[in-house]
């Protein structure tokens, strides 16, 4: 995709990745629900790759945003997903995944109203 010189305010709604193209849907989850990482960073380097790195991308679930912001949500996202799937990879229980000491810092850095317990018991596993 060529990418444009001038800036774009971007509005992103909740991108829904299907198959090999992308979708606005403006009544789904976030694609990450929808397909996996592997659609969510699809969809990321679509928006990505239009506008300019003065482009402001305005999702439907978070706050608006630059394309370095996007990148570190991406990355962030990304680095996650692997903490996970390395103690999955090293034989963890999912209770042994729940009081790591990384997990416990991911979770709480998305509990920013201090709720107890934050997540349901059964978003822990599938």
């Amino acid at each position: 995709m060529k990418q444009l010189l001038a800036p774009l305010i971007l509005l992103t709604f909740s991108l829904t990745a299907q198959a090999s193209n992308i979708s606005v849907d403006s009544n789904s989850q976030a694609t990450f629900y929808g397909g996996g990482l592997s659609k969510l960073n699809t969809a990321l380097n679509h928006i990505l790759a239009i506008g300019n790195e003065d482009s402001l991308i305005v999702p439907g679930h978070r706050k608006s945003r630059n394309k370095a912001l996007l990148r570190r949500f991406q990355q962030n996202t990304n680095d996650r997903v692997q903490q996970i799937e390395s103690l999955i990879d090293s034989g963890k229980s999912v209770e042994e995944i729940t009081r790591h000491p990384q997990i416990i810092e991911i979770i709480a850095h998305f509990n920013q109203e201090g709720k107890s317990p934050f997540l349901p018991s059964r978003s822990f596993s599938k």
